[in-house]
């Protein structure tokens, strides 16, 4: 015999409604949290849906449909003829558990070797949230992404795919899109390579988590700049490699204290054209040198050519790789800064024995980039879009860039001195006046940022501590009109005064 059915249900219901759910909802899982919480017992005959909804003043349509959904999930049992009652269900079947009084202690996380040297690694991200401060670097203006004409693209490329597009892509990348991409780096950056050797990832973070886990093994000894980026900084620390410093000191990558260091690396990241953070640009001489040096010494080249189309004096220098006869050298490029971070785009240039590991590794790490992305950015260097975007960027952030040194000039000279700046959407500047010097430059930044300036310190950036006369500031112009960046610079003049007399 069933039990009773004459009680007020309403006083069981205790969970508190969510106004963003539906009514139906919301009784489901009130309903559910009572059952898994033994309120409502197995077997119990509820009240018929006509009695419910008088009881709970809600339709009868919103009671079915939450009594239709606790049925496909189990938690209740119609009986035809009968009614509908409370399942029963076992202990092991109960997954719910109250809210705790009180936290659980801390458990050991049961991680492997590489996960807890992920894990351990600090973020190479210092901005939480997300909004324009000057002067925050590595961003580019957003505000000018073409949301009209690359929405059409997409509509375009939805209805025109072919069918084998819309399937997984197992080749590291559409064939034209790779097609697009090395012809357009052969013009525009001196790359040589044939489409095969172009690889298609999410993003030159993930470039460089590829490169790492195919190249290095833990202990294995690289060169890196110093100071130098800190998104490749950690995706080397994670898989364990042994850092040893090649200085920029004057523009210059000191190769010397490398070689000293370590006369034999697995690998040797840089950023030749507008090296991260310091703005400088390899000469050829040096670049020469550095390819040369991997020749020699058998290691690979990772050249990180994150933003080398915006150069303000003459055209972009032509990339490392085009010079390199070893094919020894993996190119990286990224639409992140030209584009959107958004898009999560960016290519590899491989060598051609690299190519097929890269590529299997890529597809089964899971960082291909969606065929519909590819096919839109396809039409969108094809036909002309893409360089023309560029060359408004590149005019428009020189703009900022001469509207930021002017300041500087005017309002901040006796305190800081820009470095190279030339290229880029950011440049840094050396720290000159002496009491500055002696506070440093993570404590500038550290009161810079207290006022809502976002400043990031170089020796942030450096595998040991700068000295102080290597020391400065990262800042960044390009996502700022140049009212911003002129109220900015005045700030932060006022900011030096006040800790130059205190």
């Amino acid at each position: 015999m069933s039990k009773s059915t004459h009680f007020d249900i309403q006083a069981l219901l205790t969970t508190a409604p969510d106004q963003n759910l539906p009514q139906w909802r919301n009784l489901y899982h009130q309903i559910k949290t009572a059952i898994l919480t033994d309120k409502l017992k197995a077997d119990l005959r509820l009240p018929p849906s006509r009695t419910l909804a008088k009881q709970l003043s809600l339709s009868r349509n919103t009671i079915i449909s939450a009594f239709d959904q606790l049925i496909a999930e189990g938690y209740l049992v119609a009986k035809q003829g009968s009614g509908t009652y409370v399942a029963n269900i076992s202990p092991d079947q109960q997954f719910f558990t109250p809210t705790p009084t009180k936290p659980p202690a801390p458990k050991k996380l049961n991680l492997s070797q590489h996960g807890m040297e992920m894990a351990a690694v600090k973020r190479a991200s210092f901005n939480q949230t997300w909004r324009y401060i000057p002067f925050q670097s590595s961003l580019p203006d957003l505000t000018q992404f073409p949301r009209a004409e690359f929405a059409k693209l997409l509509s375009q490329v939805t209805k025109t795919a072919a069918i084998d597009q819309l399937d997984y892509n197992y080749t590291g990348g559409l064939k034209p899109f790779k097609q697009a991409i090395a012809t357009y780096l052969g013009a525009s950056r001196g790359v040589i390579c044939q489409p095969e050797q172009v690889l298609i990832v999410s993003g030159s973070q993930a470039a460089l988590d590829l490169t790492a886990r195919l190249l290095i093994d833990k202990g294995n000894d690289i060169w890196f700049e110093h100071p130098g980026y800190g998104g490749a900084h950690s995706v080397f620390a994670a898989v364990g490699a042994n850092f040893h410093a090649m200085p920029i000191i004057d523009d210059q990558h000191q190769f010397a204290a490398a070689i000293n260091s370590c006369p034999h690396p697995k690998l040797a990241y840089i950023t030749p054209s507008h090296q991260h953070p310091t703005g400088a640009t390899m000469s050829l001489k040096h670049r020469q040198t550095m390819l040369q040096l991997a020749e020699e010494r058998n290691f690979w080249l990772i050249e990180d050519d994150y933003d080398s189309e915006y150069r303000y004096d003459g055209r972009p220098i032509a990339a490392l790789q085009g010079l390199d006869q070893s094919h020894r050298t993996i190119y990286i490029g990224t639409f992140s800064k030209i584009l959107s971070p958004a898009l999560r785009c960016a290519y590899m240039v491989l060598p051609p024995q690299l190519v097929n590991p890269f590529t299997a590794a890529s597809f089964n790490a899971g960082i291909n980039v969606p065929n519909i992305i590819q096919l839109a950015l396809t039409e969108f260097i094809n036909n002309g879009q893409f360089t023309s975007h560029i060359r408004k960027m590149r005019v428009l952030y020189n703009e900022r860039r001469l509207t930021l040194l002017s300041a500087i000039d005017q309002h901040l000279s006796q305190y800081i001195k820009p470095m190279s700046t030339n290229a880029g959407m950011h440049f840094a500047v050396k720290i000159i006046h002496p009491k500055l010097q002696i506070l440093g430059d993570t404590q500038i930044a550290k009161h810079l940022r207290q006022n809502d300036i976002s400043i990031r310190a170089l020796s942030l950036y450096g595998l040991t501590p700068l000295p102080p006369t290597q020391q400065g500031l990262l800042l960044g112009f390009a996502p700022f009109t140049p009212a911003q960046l002129t109220q900015a610079t005045v700030k932060m003049a006022n900011i030096f005064t006040k800790l130059c007399h205190a």
